[in-house]
């Protein structure tokens, strides 16, 4: 298991989407974090229990593709 760079605590994987009641009862435990449904190829890959923080760090705004509107007007 990777330590965290910050503090040395375990780092455990951010696991994204709608997540199981088995997944929420994993990440209660500290054994994932869960990092909500929306995700991009720039998001954290791991979290640390000791210190909050998420890696990799990410330094500046996300950037994303602009996507055209589901709902005309």
């Amino acid at each position: 298991m990777n330590k965290c760079p910050e503090c040395s605590h375990d780092l455990v994987n951010v696991i994204y989407g709608f997540p199981t009641p088995k997944l929420v009862d994993i990440a209660r435990a500290e054994g994932i974090a869960l990092g909500g449904c929306n995700f991009g190829p720039d998001m954290p890959t791991h979290y640390c229990y000791g210190c909050q923080e998420s890696f990799p760090k990410i330094e500046g705004p996300a950037i994303y593709e602009e996507l055209p509107p589901i709902f005309s007007e």
